[in-house]
Parts: structure tokens; C-alpha cells; sequence
């Protein structure tokens, strides 16, 4: 298409966002102009401070003007082959963000982006700045576009999100030495054949390994030295993969965490194409029909 632009967006509120609301709109690759995705801006450059500059979306948030309540979350969100289009697990975890006021007044990294949802919910709910970070750089220039589409939605109902800043690396790597308030992430967890992993297919946005750890593992190691001290991690995954070791995992890194919220939804074509793997390994029960995600809190000390 020659042009993209932001469908009508109607609001939701925050105790009713779901994933059926955050709709991914497919969009192939090919056909989004290189100059429609803005480029990540370097984040050591100074934002122009003059709200009449020719970008009036790049202006700073004044602290007056970070909304009291949560921004409606983004419901209209362009895709394109290959990236992680919003599932459940995108709304339990967007829902999460909002419903506990966790991104507001705080600086958030979120990491395997996908089209941005969380980063968005977050940034749409008080973040005092949004940095996101996925591997896919596909992935990364579909999320700038709904980072931009997002700020012009908002910034036309006179409402000042934070600027969601993307960039292509694997988990922190792009963000080494750097500390933020609040990570949320929402990796690939579910149980493979194997442990390698896949680089260029879409099995990669939700191939976890053979317990599904891979990618929650690392998580769970590098949260603690990126989070300032009473920062937040929000993470989510599924069942199968064993809240308990999450939990233990982050204790051994100095953090408290808790289970936040646990949601039963039904089996998606992956997880019913592997059903009979699963309840071999014993990570499922015989003829289930639906799986249970977890949301788990963790917090570093002050």
C-alpha cells in the first residue's frame, strides 16, 4: 500500500482490555515504505523543548500533563509477516501494565516488542520514557510505526504519551550499563522438539526450548542488574513452564517475586499441534484444552 494510516481507534478502558481489542492488522513487509518507518532517534540526542517545532510530537512530557488515569490502550496495530501479532498473552500482560499503574513515572524497557503492544500500553499509562527491544529487525520497524501512529492518536486528543524508542538486539544487550523503573516482557515460552532455536522462521516468536526456559531463564538473570533499586520486572508465560522456577530463579538474583495473576485460556494451534509432546515431557495434562498463564511481579530491593 502507498499510504498507511491510522485507523479509527475507539477507546477501551483499562480493566477492559483484552487481546480480541488489540487488533493486529497485517500489513506485507514489502509493502511498508521504508520512509513510513521512522528511524529509532539516537537517545542521547536532545528532544526540542519547542512545542511549536515542526515536530510537535517530539516535544517533552511535562510533568503537568502525565495523564492522571491510564491512556486507553492502543487497539489498532499494524503487522506484517513474521512478527508476533498481539495473543492473550499480549492483553494479560498490557492489562497488567495498566491495571496496576506500574509503568507511571517511570522509565520502562520492554523486551521481545513484537508490534509494541506493551510498550505502548505502558507508554499510554504515565512511562516516563519507553524503551523497546526485539531481535527481529522486521519486528522493530513495525513497532516504530505503531509508536509513531500511537503518539499522532494521542497527540490529536491533546494527551502526551512518552516516546517508545526501539532497537534491534537481543534482550539487554542494547541496553547494556542502563537501569529502568519497570521491564515487562512477554517471550517465547512454549516447549519445543529441541533446544535450537529458530532464526529466521515465525516459530522463533514463540519457541522457547524444551521446557520453554530459554528465553525466561535470561530474562530472569539480567532483570536484576537493569532494574534501579525498587524497580519492577512484569513478566509472562505460560504454565507449562513453571511458575515455581520462575519465582525461584529471581530469588536467586536478590528479587522478590510474586504471582500476580493467573488466567486460563483456551490451547492455540501451536500448543494443540504439540499436545501429544507436551504430555509426554509431563508438561500437560492428557486431553487439556487449555493452558494457564501466569503474570509474575518481581522487585528489587530499595
Amino acid at each position: 500500500m502507498s499510504d498507511i494510516a491510522a485507523a479509527p481507534a475507539t477507546p477501551i478502558q483499562a480493566d477492559q482490555i483484552r487481546a480480541d481489542q488489540i487488533r493486529a492488522d497485517p500489513i506485507p513487509a514489502d509493502q511498508i515504505p521504508a520512509d513510513q518507518i521512522p528511524a529509532d532517534p539516537d537517545p542521547a540526542a536532545p528532544i526540542p523543548a519547542d512545542p511549536t517545532s515542526a515536530d510537535p510530537i517530539a516535544a517533552p512530557v511535562p510533568a503537568a500533563s502525565v495523564p492522571a488515569a491510564p491512556v486507553p490502550a492502543e487497539p489498532f496495530l499494524v503487522s506484517a509477516p513474521g512478527v508476533y501479532r498481539p495473543q492473550s498473552d499480549t492483553g494479560v500482560l498490557a492489562g497488567a501494565i495498566i491495571g496496576r499503574a506500574a509503568a507511571r513515572g517511570r522509565d520502562v524497557l520492554d523486551l521481545g516488542t513484537g508490534t509494541g503492544a506493551a510498550a505502548l500500553a505502558a507508554a499510554g499509562s504515565g512511562a516516563r520514557s519507553v524503551t523497546a527491544v526485539d531481535l527481529s529487525r522486521r519486528a522493530v520497524g513495525v513497532a516504530r510505526l505503531n509508536a509513531r501512529l500511537h503518539r499522532v492518536r494521542l497527540h490529536r486528543a491533546r494527551l502526551h504519551p512518552a516516546r517508545v524508542r526501539v532497537h534491534h538486539g537481543d534482550l539487554f544487550a542494547p541496553v547494556r550499563g542502563r537501569r529502568f523503573g519497570l521491564i515487562t516482557a512477554n517471550p517465547p515460552y512454549v516447549p519445543s522438539a529441541t533446544d535450537r532455536l529458530a532464526r529466521h522462521r515465525s516459530s522463533r516468536s514463540w519457541d522457547g526450548g524444551r521446557d520453554g526456559r530459554l528465553l525466561v531463564d535470561r530474562i530472569c538473570d539480567g532483570a536484576a542488574e537493569h532494574l534501579v533499586p525498587g524497580g519492577l520486572l512484569l513478566l509472562v508465560h505460560g504454565g507449562a513452564c513453571g511458575a515455581d522456577r520462575t519465582l525461584e530463579r529471581l530469588a536467586g538474583h536478590g528479587l522478590t517475586a510474586r504471582v500476580v495473576e493467573r488466567v486460563r485460556i483456551p490451547l492455540g494451534p501451536v500448543m494443540r499441534a504439540r499436545a501429544a509432546l507436551h504430555e509426554a515431557r509431563g508438561l500437560a495434562e492428557p486431553g487439556a484444552v487449555d493452558e494457564e498463564l501466569v503474570v509474575i511481579e518481581a522487585s528489587r530491593a530499595c
